[in-house]
């Protein structure tokens, strides 16, 4: 029985360094590879990236979109820079 293992790539700047790894994850029968994309991956807003992973090869992933898809990213009203 494979080894289950879920790696959560959050957008390119993490999935460069991921990418090599999930690669050998997915391609060793000793491992099941969960793949779980979400934020900038997700959003149409930073470019739907997970594009980019199935370019890498990687057909299977959960998605897990939580960056609305409106015109502006979202706006921390009570943070200390709009003091």
């Amino acid at each position: 029985m494979p080894l289950r293992i879920a790696v959560l790539s959050t957008g390119r700047q993490d999935w460069g360094i991921l990418r090599s790894t999930c690669a050998l994850l997915r391609d060793d029968l000793d491992f099941e590879l969960i793949l779980i994309l979400g934020g900038m991956h997700c959003s149409k807003l930073f470019g739907q990236t997970r594009d980019r992973v199935r370019e890498d090869g990687f057909e299977r992933f959960i998605e897990l979109p939580w960056i609305p898809d409106d015109d502006a990213p979202p706006v921390a009203h009570n943070s200390p820079a709009r003091r």
